[in-house]
């Protein structure tokens, strides 16, 4: 008999305690009877003035989320690998200055190395230059027109949607979108939002399709999330 009474109590306690997110009690939510020493019942609704939600103890409100974390500037290597995996291009190219020098040799300090030998730097820069945004983009075009270049040549390797030498494309083409989405995986490694297919579908209209091939690499190529990580 004691230890049914003693069940019945625990089960009554744990129904009756409250869960985190009850909401706080009210003045006048319900009167407590209790009993006086002459037998009569005082009825009248009580409230705690102290400020005390009805909360239990232990149900603290749930910490903010963490701040992101800074994004990093992809330097010379970092990015030039990105773009060159994307593109399938080899290190001779990607892009070369008046046909001569390689642009990752002429732009390294705007592209975030160093350069001990001809300026005596040893160490790189600690944030992008004025110039870095214009040599990442001279990097990107020329990326862009010679993947085109060679699409055209041979058996297509990234614009294989389209067909660089073929018909005027519109921007609401299959094809067009199925290109933009091969190059958001290739150079991006993700899909594209419907915003974003419907602004680089644009340049689909009064381009040929070699133009628009290029246009459409170089836009998504030159984006802040290829140049940073």
């Amino acid at each position: 008999m004691m230890r049914r009474l003693a069940t019945l109590t625990l089960a009554a306690l744990v129904l009756g305690a409250p869960a985190c997110k009850d909401p706080p009690a009210t003045p006048g939510d319900g009167g407590s009877s209790t009993g006086d020493d002459d037998g009569t019942a005082d009825d009248t609704g009580t409230a705690d003035d102290t400020g005390d939600t009805g909360e239990p103890a232990g149900c603290a409100p749930e910490d903010e989320a963490p701040a992101p974390e800074p994004l990093l500037w992809k330097r010379l290597d970092a990015f030039e690998g990105d773009l060159r995996a994307g593109l399938s291009l080899g290190p001779d190219e990607v892009c070369t200055e008046v046909g001569l020098l390689p642009c990752r040799d002429v732009h390294r300090l705007a592209l975030g190395a160093n350069e001990p030998f001809q300026a005596n730097l040893y160490r790189p820069v600690a944030a992008p230059l004025a110039i870095t945004p214009v040599a990442m983009e001279r990097l990107v075009l020329s990326a862009c027109l010679r993947r085109v270049e060679l699409d055209q040549a041979g058996t297509p390797v990234v614009f294989t949607a389209i067909d660089p030498l073929g018909p005027d494309l519109s921007p609401g083409d299959a094809a067009v979108a199925e290109q933009i989405a091969v190059l958001y995986r290739r150079l991006l490694a993700r899909e594209p939002t419907s915003e974003e297919l419907e602004i680089v579908s644009a340049l689909a209209q009064d381009t040929t399709p070699a133009q628009f091939a290029t246009l459409a690499c170089f836009a998504v190529g030159t984006t802040t999330e290829l140049a940073t990580f």
